[in-house]
């Protein structure tokens, strides 16, 4: 106990040295907690459990706990949080509701937005999103854990009074699939299992035609990617039930390689993008090896390249269908929150209400 309680000063050590800049404490702080996690899979036994009895266990526990959730990120990303130009989205969330209107007329894809209108309203969405959770977190620099509930109600709210179909999963739904021969170990207590979130598609103009374009949404991606739970040491844990089928976050296996590493990038900084295959398997396969095990591995992944079997059109379809309802009520958000004020009024919403005022 007390060895490890050595390594947890070390890394309070680094964490306090305002001679190492943030970019060299994550990496420095990465290799630590690797350590620690092995040291303490070695002893048998959690280093909370440890400590239980010990005089100092109040104190130990904190610094534990204050510690493994420091904000450093096996990907630094900020994400992007500057405001949209709101006539630009005004003007393309009236042009997407009579586009719509007339479609269901039509009863069919006849008409649609620019590529350029599409993306402007999903800035707007996820930068209402990112400005509303800015009130209650420290937008630039935390790691949004458990905010993604409270993201996808601020984003699906609009959304949805736009007039599009939104349709929010979690990670447990989409990776327990027994078809898969693959059933989640720990749904839905472990691992980032319980995360939410969000896919719409839009009518989007392409080749003098239209067709419909999914796109994925996921502000708080971020909480995944944390040096103390993204390093090879999370694959060592001591609880009996999950030896051998513990794993480190979808942030360590986003890291392995480039292409894994651009894709995390573009979706921490942006909050979406575009959902086909290509980066449908990239999410989808960060989560599911996340929510597997060393001892599952051979099964399942080729254990040169750390993928699944599983194909970015089967995740799509999982995606698109295995769904939970959602509220994006402000009442759920006041009964979290309080009095705290958001924001769910799209442009056009507000715009209407301001003419209205003026009469």
């Amino acid at each position: 106990m007390e060895e490890l309680y050595n390594e947890l000063k070390n890394i309070q050590a680094v964490v306090e040295d305002d001679g190492i800049s943030k970019a060299n404490k994550s990496v420095i702080l990465l290799r630590m907690w690797e350590l620690f996690k092995k040291k303490e899979y070695a002893t048998g036994s959690s280093f909370l459990k440890l400590i239980k009895g010990n005089e100092n266990e109040t104190q130990y526990e904190k610094l534990y706990n204050e510690l493994y959730n420091q904000n450093y990120y096996v990907l630094d990303v900020s994400p992007k949080f500057i405001s949209p130009d709101i006539n630009k989205v005004l003007k393309a969330e009236e042009k997407l509701r009579y586009i719509l209107i007339l479609n269901k007329e039509y009863e069919g894809l006849k008409y649609g937005i620019s590529k350029e209108e599409a993306t402007t309203i999903l800035e707007w969405v996820t930068y209402n999103a990112k400005s509303n959770l800015a009130q209650i977190h420290d937008i630039k620099n935390d790691n949004l854990y458990r905010s993604c509930g409270l993201s996808n109600s601020i984003i699906s709210y609009p959304l949805e009074h736009m007039g599009l179909d939104v349709k929010r999963t979690t990670v447990c739904n989409f990776i327990t699939d027994e078809n898969w021969g693959f059933k989640a170990l720990h749904c839905p207590k472990m691992n980032s299992a319980n995360h939410c979130f969000l896919t719409v598609s839009l009518p989007v103009q392409k080749d003098g035609g239209v067709e419909e374009v999914d796109y994925l949404i996921d502000c708080t991606y971020r909480q995944f990617f944390l040096v103390s739970k993204c390093n090879e040491g999370a694959f060592y844990n001591t609880k009996e039930h999950l030896k051998g089928k513990a794993a480190p976050q979808a942030g360590y296996f986003m890291n392995l390689n480039h292409e894994d590493h651009e894709f995390a990038k573009n979706l921490l900084y942006n909050g979406y993008v575009e959902l086909n295959e290509y980066t449908a398997k990239k999410y989808g396969d960060g989560f599911v090896l996340a929510n597997t095990g060393l001892d599952h591995y051979n099964n399942i992944i080729n254990p040169n390249k750390f993928k699944t079997g599983i194909s970015g059109e089967e995740y799509i379809r999982r995606f698109k269908s295995h769904l939970i309802e959602h509220d994006g009520s402000l009442k759920r958000v006041r009964l979290r929150f309080g009095d705290v004020e958001m924001s769910f009024k799209t442009p056009y919403e507000q715009a209407n209400e301001q003419s209205s005022i003026k009469k």
